[in-house]
């Protein structure tokens, strides 16, 4: 769950970065338009997604250990 919140920071923090590039090369063009941040379900959705794929990854890790334990 925290790489899931780490993720979720970063890609904030690299929308706000696309955000002042963005409306700087605008300015260049004369157009003028408005990024948004994330929502809250396709933050949520980001959230989902990036814990299923630590589960699929760590999926055989476990099942491998699992196979390698051997109880005293």
């Amino acid at each position: 769950m925290a790489s899931a919140m780490m993720s979720l920071i970063l890609i904030s923090a690299l929308v706000w970065q696309f955000e002042s590039v963005v409306e700087n090369v605008a300015v260049v063009f004369g157009i003028t338009f408005v990024l948004h941040c994330l929502s809250w379900n396709v933050t949520i959705l980001l959230l989902l997604i990036s814990i299923i794929t630590w589960w699929f990854a760590a999926c055989p890790t476990i099942i491998q250990y699992l196979h390698r334990f051997t109880p005293d």
